[in-house]
């Protein structure tokens, strides 16, 4: 199995909320506070994140080497799931075939194969199989814009690591690994982690 960012994240975290959370009453270092947001959520997002979760709504896609067996399920990784976008296959050209969306269903984070699903014959591709789907805290609005819904929580934790990162510029050693989660953050964010 392989999984990959299709569309990446939208921001759960603004710059005038980490503003407001550092008491900044000037715009100089709005740059620096997005790269800050988006070095934080990416610590802890998605397929490459901390939570094994995700946050900010993106597409992902999840490549398989075999389909599974009809009438069975399927867990989709980095929930919540919010919907399947397509499932398809690689043919014997190589060519993406479709799978009619009555041949499956989302069932909370897993895809069910419909009994009536019968796997088409694919070519020698690896991973020939390709399901899309979006994921994260929220959901698309009518007009096509993800609205984010993201637990306060998780919220609280990003801001405090762009504060942490905002008043420590400067990379640091210390005796503890640099790469552990601090006590807080971990605190908040504990109940959301997925552990496979």
């Amino acid at each position: 199995m392989l999984v990959s960012v299709i569309e990446p994240p939208t921001a759960v975290v603004t710059v005038e909320e980490a503003r407001a959370h550092l008491r900044l009453d000037h715009t100089d270092d709005d740059g620096l506070l997005e790269t800050l947001i988006k070095a934080a959520t990416g610590w802890i997002d998605g397929p490459a994140g901390w939570l094994g979760r995700c946050i900010g709504g993106q597409m992902l896609e999840m490549r398989l080497a075999r389909w599974p067996s009809r009438g069975s399920d399927l867990p989709l990784p980095y929930p919540p799931v919010v919907q399947i976008e397509q499932v398809a296959h690689l043919d014997s050209d190589g060519n993406e075939q479709p799978v009619s969306n009555a041949l499956y269903r989302l069932a909370g984070n897993r895809l069910w194969l419909m009994p009536d699903f019968v796997a088409p014959v694919g070519g020698d591709e690896p991973y020939p199989v390709r399901i899309r789907y979006r994921a994260g805290y929220g959901a698309m609005n009518a007009q096509g814009q993800w609205e984010n819904d993201a637990p306060d929580s998780i919220k609280a934790a990003i801001l405090m690591l762009v504060g942490q990162w905002y008043a420590n510029p400067e990379a640091v050693a210390t005796a503890t690994s640099n790469d552990t989660m601090p006590f807080a953050v971990e605190a908040l964010l504990q109940p959301y982690r997925v552990l496979s």
